[in-house]
Parts: C-alpha cells; sequence; structure tokens
C-alpha cells in the first residue's frame, strides 16, 4: 500500500527545503514550500517487496509538461539525482532509515558502486547523493504527511 507524503531537509542552512520533482524536465531540486506551483513536492511510497525497509520513491508532480508519474533516481556512480519513467533502474530503490533524532536518512540501493546518502543543499535548492551523513545535516530528512 503506498503512503503519501512531503520531504522536508532538515539541512541547518537557511534556503528551500522540500525535494521537488519536476516530471516536465525529470530534474529534481529542492523548493521552498509544498503550496502551488510546487506539486512535484508529493511523494509516494511504495515498500519493495523483496527488500526489507526500501521503498520507490513516485513524484506525483503535475505540473505542465509532466510525463506522468516519475521515479527518484540515484545515480550511485555520479551522485546526480533525476526522475526515471519506471522502477526499471536499480536507482529507483531507496532504503528509508531511522536516526536517533526521529528523521530519516534515505540510501540509494543503486547497484553501480559509489555514493548514496541523499543530501539537500538547502542555500542552492540543490539535492545530490553523498557518501556520508557526517558533517552533512543535509542528509536528515522529515517525512511529513500532508494535510
Amino acid at each position: 500500500m503506498a503512503k503519501l507524503v512531503n520531504f522536508r531537509c532538515l539541512g541547518e542552512v537557511p534556503g528551500n527545503k522540500f525535494l521537488d520533482g519536476n516530471t516536465g524536465t525529470n530534474k529534481v531540486a529542492l523548493a521552498p514550500s509544498t503550496a502551488p506551483p510546487f506539486t512535484g513536492t508529493l511523494w509516494s511510497l511504495q515498500e519493495v517487496p523483496s527488500v526489507p525497509h526500501a521503498f520507490t520513491i513516485e513524484c506525483m508532480g503535475t505540473g505542465a509538461g509532466s510525463q506522468g508519474s516519475q521515479f527518484l533516481d540515484g545515480n550511485t556512480s555520479t551522485g546526480e539525482v533525476t526522475l526515471r519513467p519506471n522502477t526499471n533502474f536499480t536507482g529507483t530503490r531507496w532504503l528509508l532509515s531511522n536516526r536517533p533524532d526521529g528523521s530519516h536518512t534515505l540510501t540509494c540501493l543503486g547497484d553501480q558502486e559509489g555514493v548514496r546518502i541523499l543530501d539537500g543543499i538547502t542555500q542552492a535548492g540543490k539535492v545530490h547523493l553523498v557518501d556520508t551523513v557526517v558533517g552533512k545535516s543535509g542528509t536528515a530528512w522529515a517525512l511529513e504527511v500532508p494535510a
């Protein structure tokens, strides 16, 4: 069963905080809010039955040029985060880990060696993959159920 959420980056630096997928361009960034026109801030989590605690993360954005629902994909060899049209890509599987403070870490389960942890760069409004949570406050995410 799918669960609808917003991902809010808990990075310490002021700036954009909400994970936002642009289904027209397949790009992923951070938005200042979840209000329109940022429809790509709504995500559907779907469990991957074969991998405990793993999910696909589907963008529910409905903006202009939308190609339909798209899946969050991490490229572990380059650190790039984009949207893909389906879950045939190994980078579309994510491990959701609880942190001691109640936040979460999102780890890409792509089959290429490299960086894996989703990091929000709040001041620049960007996201990418990094290799550690140490010293990177943008690797902490709050999952918020929309009203």
